[in-house]
């Protein structure tokens, strides 16, 4: 009986995943759909987080209203499988660091706001803080990769997304430190253009 429910939420969710915001998606339906998520990844059982994670990995490449709720219980499901349940199957690794690279941006876009956390009402949590939770997941994963783990093929391609990942964070916070000392941007272009 499980996994006929696991697989339900699979359909479900992938579904739900390849609609694109031109599709307009009535509010109490989307309201359904993010709390299904909620429960999901706060659940017990191990089966529905992983299936939510794998199957929901372009969710914030969507644009639709009321989404960044999830990134809480998504950053503290992600957290516990790329550091604490190291043994999770590849593709929800890969999925789980899919996730965060989508996240990346979304402190430099979402500066002030505040989410919501669905499990304490009243509480939110900053952008900064998700920011600074992404860079630890990626730190703490990358120190941990293994020799077992760097001799597979899969296990290569998820280090290298989270490489990627951690590349762009550390792009930004150099861009940052640019952009605070008032580097004139322009004696770079004029820079490249002189020395082809």
């Amino acid at each position: 009986m499980m996994d006929v429910k696991v697989n339900s939420l699979a359909t479900l969710y992938k579904l739900f995943c390849t609609l694109r915001s031109e599709v307009p998606l009535p509010i109490n339906y989307l309201t359904i759909m993010i709390k299904m998520i909620f429960n999901s990844l706060t659940s017990k059982l191990p089966q529905v987080i992983n299936i939510t994670i794998q199957y929901t990995n372009s969710i914030f490449t969507l644009d639709y209203r009321g989404l960044l709720v999830l990134i809480p219980p998504y950053i503290k499901q992600i957290k516990k499988i790329l550091t604490v349940n190291i043994e999770s199957p590849d593709i929800v690794k890969s999925s789980a660091i899919t996730i965060l690279g989508s996240l990346i941006a979304f402190p430099n876009h979402y500066r002030e706001y505040k989410i919501p956390l669905l499990e304490n009402p009243g509480e939110f949590i900053s952008m900064e803080k998700v920011q600074d939770d992404i860079y630890e997941i990626l730190s703490e994963f990358l120190k941990r990769a293994n020799p077992k783990v760097l001799s597979d093929n899969s296990g290569l391609r998820i280090i290298n997304k989270a490489i990627c990942c951690a590349t762009i964070i550390i792009y930004q916070e150099a861009i940052k430190e640019i952009t605070k000392s008032q580097f004139n941007i322009t004696v770079i272009y004029n820079t490249s253009i002189e020395f082809p």
